[in-house]
């Protein structure tokens, strides 16, 4: 089973497939995340990428279903 790198192992800037790895996902769900407008991309050429400090905080603020605490 292939062991999914903790976040201070993952690059600086994620392109689909390093999110695909990351998160579990597939690659086609990655390329929608990048293209939501309101997903946190930086665009590099003709490539969309997001930091990975940007996509944590992405993940935590479009969490449901838990309790936050105050």
């Amino acid at each position: 089973m292939k062991q999914n790198k903790t976040t201070s192992e993952m690059p600086e800037l994620l392109a689909a497939k390093d999110m695909s790895e990351h998160l579990g996902i597939s690659i086609a769900s990655c390329y929608k995340l990048l293209k939501q407008d309101d997903f946190p991309t930086t665009q590099i050429g003709k490539r969309r990428v997001v930091s990975r400090e940007r996509l944590t905080e992405w993940i935590e603020n479009n969490t449901t279903g838990g309790k936050k605490n105050d």
